[in-house]
């Protein structure tokens, strides 16, 4: 994650607020439950609603964290949680409102969000519209993204994008240096640096509710731009702690273990 919230590393913010509330109390206002049902129906409203073969809205958790990086520092920071989800929406709204009869208009007229923070948005969004992503081809073409190595639609068996996979359990890894407009969780302080294979996921398709300590979902550098499901395996890979954060203040004991695509990856 490359916007606003990236705290990794820095230091200074001041202690986290107590944000402990009691077991009867779901919401600290009433109007973020109506929210939480209005994200809801929004999206599941929204699904399956594309045309074939060309760019359909696709909402995933990556697509939302993405809205959260499109915001401006400073509207990030004074945000509420509720209200981040409430822009996020925002935004979504302002590049599929055909799909649901809303327009970005009503929204401003509402001051829901602003004409500031719409078109921050989409300068943002048509720069990622013209990068190409580790894995791909090249840039999108007609809004999607292609891939001579990977399935960019169906999740399932490595045998869909090859006869096995591109790395082995143990294998030393380098994460490639790269940068772009759109989500990633190939965390910037681990860009560049070496770590091991420790465990090879394969495909997965995301999965609402099941946790079984790896993730679930397609490529979030694609998923989070709305637009199509697109996959690449997944690894299980241990860095020395030292190798991401430097020497100093680092325990040499420390090893980190982060799940990673296979695009972002290249053998030592």
């Amino acid at each position: 994650m490359d916007g606003p919230q990236n705290s990794q590393g820095w230091d200074s913010f001041g202690p986290i607020p107590d944000k402990q509330q009691a077991v009867s109390t779901v919401w600290h206002e009433r109007w973020q439950g109506h929210l939480t049902a209005i994200y809801a129906v929004l999206f599941t409203t929204i699904a399956g609603n594309g045309i074939q073969g060309k760019p359909s809205p696709f909402y995933g958790l990556d697509a939302a964290r993405w809205g959260r990086e499109l915001l401006s520092p400073r509207d990030y920071m004074n945000a509420s949680y509720y209200g981040l989800w409430l822009h996020t929406i925002a935004l979504f709204v302002d590049t599929f409102g055909q799909f649901l009869g809303i327009t970005s208009e009503e929204l401003v007229r509402r001051k829901i969000t602003s004409p500031q923070r719409l078109a921050r948005a989409r300068a943002i969004r048509k720069q990622a519209g013209i990068q190409t992503i580790p894995g791909c081809d090249g840039p999108p073409k007609n809004g999607l993204h292609q891939s001579r190595a990977y399935d960019p639609t169906v999740a399932g068996s490595i045998g869909r994008i090859g006869d096995r996979a591109k790395f082995s359990v143990g294998d030393r890894i380098r994460i490639i240096r790269f940068s772009g407009t759109w989500h990633s969780r190939t965390y910037p302080y681990i860009r560049g640096a070496e770590g091991t294979i420790m465990q090879y996921y394969g495909l997965s398709e995301e999965s609402i509710d099941k946790f079984d300590g790896k993730y679930h979902g397609p490529y979030p550098e694609v998923a989070c731009q709305s637009r199509q499901k697109f996959y690449a395996p997944v690894y299980s890979v241990r860095f020395r702690a030292s190798d991401c954060f430097g020497n100093v203040n680092t325990d040499p004991r420390m090893f980190i273990n982060i799940d990673i695509w296979e695009p972002m990856m290249e053998l030592v």
